[in-house]
């Protein structure tokens, strides 16, 4: 989960990808365009960047997750478990 003011949320699920919800939780849509995995593993928000953390490699969103691309050059392997950003 990543908060940045109570009320923008965003869930990686096990077996559904990932959720947004900007009402702290109360409804939540799916923002899955671009994922070819639904695990997610973590996600993190790096200042307009979000960052995906998947079995399937790192997929980016410069759109607030509306939509996902990889990011998995020079990766030896794409299962990854976690991501941090500085």
């Amino acid at each position: 989960m990543h908060f940045k003011d109570g009320n923008e949320i965003f869930v990686g699920t096990n077996n559904a990808g990932i959720y947004y919800s900007n009402t702290g939780g109360t409804t939540w849509t799916a923002i899955n365009t671009g994922l070819t995995t639904s695990f997610i593993n973590k996600i993190i928000k790096y200042g307009t960047e979000l960052y995906a953390a998947t079995f399937s490699g790192v997929y980016r969103s410069s759109n607030n997750g509306l939509s996902w691309s990889q990011s998995n050059s020079g990766l030896s392997s794409t299962v990854v478990h976690s991501v941090v950003a500085f």
